[in-house]
């Protein structure tokens, strides 16, 4: 799917990409239109070399060979491979992006409408570890340890892209835009750093209402929500985020939304805050030297919301905290 929609200086452009639809809204001089065709085509590209399911992907590719080989790589999926690894070892367990034999292991459970067995979780859960992957800088290889292991880029990609696309709006010479990848990777930019811009968080409880106003302006936000894609299995229902630490999706219904200057790091940042909660996320985020805000929407009943933020969040609140 594909629209646009432009006045003097300003472009709009949506498209089908990465499994959501991704918007993209500029303001600029007479270049703006090709600048903003330029940033969509950067989520087209990095699509084709990280989907797991082309067979065709570069991810693909070395989740096939890197456990026979050294599976050389370009330098770009080699430094998000890097960067995703530095944030999992960073994140006291509670980001990875070697979940790739848990992922599998629930979709294949799902299919067969069973819970996995206490015993294929922990072996699925040995696989994930990030210690598993072994990357060489000097000849732009990765390897894993193990028949089984497999990386997965969902939480972490589109953040990259939005990054990307940024950069490509930036050297297009756009004055101001606004990049939506599906509302849950979101980036601001301005040349001229004027009115930051609003955006509503969903009450995770109440699909058409909203919890929060968040503002921001020349960063990027990430938001985890664990009602967008959910699944049933034995009665219980289960989110399509998966604790790195249990190996079980996140049971409760709830979200976490972190925002930072990087898209790439806000959406590692909002699985962080979801698996360890706000207060503790805040403390892995410090002890990292990043400087990130987030808050956490909880739901423990099913009824009540249990909101915790940072105190410098620009957040207003719709919901009791």
């Amino acid at each position: 799917m594909r629209t646009a929609i432009s006045s003097m200086n300003e472009v709009r452009h949506a498209q089908y990409v990465m499994g959501t639809v991704v918007e993209i809204a500029a303001q600029g001089n007479e270049t703006v239109r090709e600048a903003v065709y330029c940033a969509m085509r950067e989520f087209e590209r990095l699509e084709r070399m990280f989907s797991r399911f082309d067979p065709s992907s570069e991810l693909s590719y070395v989740n096939r060979e890197a456990a026979v080989s050294r599976a050389r790589v370009s330098k770009e999926f080699f430094d998000v491979a890097s960067r995703g690894l530095d944030y999992s070892a960073r994140s006291q367990g509670c980001f990875s992006i070697s979940m790739g034999a848990l992922n599998e292991l629930w979709e294949r459970c799902a299919l067969e409408e069973r819970l996995p067995e206490p015993v294929e979780i922990e072996a699925a859960r040995e696989l994930a570890k990030h210690e598993r992957i072994r990357i060489d800088a000097n000849e732009l290889s990765v390897h894993f340890a193990a028949e089984g292991v497999a990386l997965d880029f969902g939480g972490l990609v589109k953040g990259y892209a939005v990054d990307r696309a940024a950069e490509a709006l930036q050297q297009g010479g756009v004055d101001r835009a606004t990049i939506n990848a599906g509302t849950s990777s979101i980036r601001v930019i301005s040349a001229s750093g004027d009115e930051p811009s609003e955006f509503c968080l969903r009450h995770p409880l109440r699909e058409e209402s909203t919890a929060g106003i968040l503002s921001i302006m020349n960063q990027a936000l990430s938001a985890s929500g664990t009602y967008e894609h959910q699944f049933v299995i034995a009665g219980r229902t289960f989110s399509h985020l998966l604790d790195p630490k249990s190996g079980i999706p996140f049971e409760l219904i709830g979200s976490a939304t972190a925002v930072c200057e990087s898209a790439m790091l806000a959406e590692a940042a909002s699985k962080i805050l979801l698996f360890a909660g706000c207060e503790r996320g805040m403390e892995i985020f410090d002890a990292n030297g990043w400087e990130i805000e987030g808050v956490t929407m909880i739901s423990n009943d099913g009824a009540t919301l249990e909101v915790t933020h940072n105190k410098s969040l620009p957040i207003r609140l719709a919901v009791d905290d």
